[in-house]
Formats: structure tokens, sequence, C-alpha cells
């Protein structure tokens, strides 16, 4: 990621098209039974198992880091004028120094969400589940959460990648 990250602010140094852009990444990649995460900025990668649909990265912004330090409820956080302060990105003049990275086991039949923050700030997580849970492919399934977080007023771009494992 720190490789993407240079090689980012070299192109937008270089062209002035590419200037004060920045963005997140949130990323997995799978070998075997484990899934390696990594993450940058307030896209997110959740998880659906039988037990549930469980956020595996934490935003990288202001307003979680005060949660985090307990100044700030989630519900308050929601509201915030700040909520969309990065406080990491890839591509920007700042030098990167946060980056999250995991190592998660895999269990046959996880769904997986890669998303941005127009989509998860949009809608509620009961939703993003029950969507994930009935969906019958990744590809129409992305389609279907793209389409409900845009429903929900889409203030944001909607993203989303779904992975299903077998």
């Amino acid at each position: 990621i720190f490789d993407i990250d240079e090689r980012m602010v070299r192109l937008a140094s270089t062209e002035e098209r590419y200037a004060h852009m920045g963005t997140t990444l949130s990323a997995i990649l799978f070998y075997e039974d484990l899934g390696m995460i990594a993450h940058v900025g307030d896209s997110r990668i959740y998880r659906l198992r039988e037990n549930g649909l469980d956020q595996l990265t934490t935003d990288h912004t202001f307003v979680q880091d005060l949660i985090s330090y307990g100044e700030l409820t989630p519900e308050q956080a929601a509201v915030h004028p700040f909520k969309h302060m990065l406080t990491a990105a890839i591509g920007t003049q700042e030098p990167l120094e946060e980056v999250f990275y995991d190592m998660i086991a895999l269990e046959a039949e996880d769904r997986f969400l890669l998303c941005t923050d127009g989509l998860h700030d949009m809608m509620e997580r009961e939703r993003i589940a029950e969507i994930l849970y009935r969906g019958k492919g990744p590809q129409e399934t992305a389609s279907i959460l793209v389409d409900a977080a845009n429903a929900c007023g889409g203030k944001d771009n909607v993203t989303a990648v779904v992975v299903f494992l077998e």
C-alpha cells in the first residue's frame, strides 16, 4: 500500500489533472483458508457469517478517533459535521503513516462486502446483512446494495464489491 501511495503522489506531482487527489483503499487477498486485509480511509470491509455481519475494518476518520477516545458515541458521530474528515488516505501530499493490516481465518459460506461510505452511511447494518444473506450471486448482490443505497439518498459515491466463498 505504501508503494501505491508513493506512485500516486508522484503522478499527482507530474500531471496537473491529478493534483490534490486522494483515495481510500480496502482490499482483501484470499489464500487457502486465510484472508489478508489491508485498509486505509473510510471505505469498509464486512464479513457475513451465520452469527451476523461483522465490520472488519475501522475508519480512519476524525470522528472515529473521537469515538475511540470516548469523546463521541457512534450515534453522535453519524451526524457530526466532520464525519468524513479522513485521518489517512492514499495519494495525498501528507505522508501515509497509518495502514490497517489483519489476517483472518476463512470459513466456507463466508460472504464479504467491500464498500465505500456512500453505501455504509446510507443503510442500516441490518439491511446490508439481509441483502448479503439473500443474495444469489456476488455481482447481483453488489448491484442490489448499490441500488438500495442510492434509493436511501445516495449522497456520496456508492461502490460495492461482493465475494461469496464456497
